[in-house]
């Protein structure tokens, strides 16, 4: 699993400016006006006994803020997993870096537009119709995370049928 490596430089000296590394596997990234969204899966880092999720900016490690992990107990639990969701401000003057974290869910695809970034995950069901025979069913569960003015969580929808691929996917 390799870490998603950000070196930033500055055009006129080509001097570094920032070196941000952000933990786990790499999942998409998305460039909307200087505000770069970058969503990684991430697995265990712990701190004072309690998975935190972290990365890191010209090697100075920032933890997460506990009021920036959420919760989804529809994904279960798994306290060693996350999906990362970092907002770089790309300013002239400053790179600032906001996060959002998700804890437990595997991410299968995602949909990005100027307002919203939708996280999905895939599953399946059985459930027993009588001894003999079962039903299989299949649904998506989407994380929806409003990205307007701030990065923040803004609500779980669960869809019958799987997202093949981003294609799949409008708002609508």
């Amino acid at each position: 699993m390799k870490d998603a490596v950000f070196l930033i430089y500055n055009i006129k000296d080509y001097t570094l400016e920032k070196d941000i590394t952000i933990p786990g596997k790499y999942t998409s990234s998305r460039l909307i006006g200087n505000e770069l969204y970058v969503i990684s899966n991430y697995t265990e880092y712990k701190t004072n006994n309690q998975y935190i999720p972290r990365y890191f900016v010209d090697d100075v490690v920032v933890e997460a803020n506990f009021g920036d992990i959420f919760y989804c107990p529809s994904f279960g639990l798994n306290i060693k997993s996350y999906v990362n969701i970092f907002k770089i401000t790309l300013d002239k003057r400053n790179i600032e870096i906001d996060s959002l974290y998700f804890l437990s869910p595997y991410i299968n695809n995602l949909y990005v537009n100027e307002n919203a970034i939708y996280l999905i995950s895939n599953y399946s069901s059985t459930e027993e119709i009588t001894n003999d025979s079962r039903e299989i069913w299949t649904g998506s569960k989407v994380l929806i995370v409003n990205i307007e003015d701030e990065i923040k969580f803004d609500g779980l929808v669960t869809v019958k049928g799987n997202i093949n691929d981003k294609y799949w996917i409008d708002e609508y």
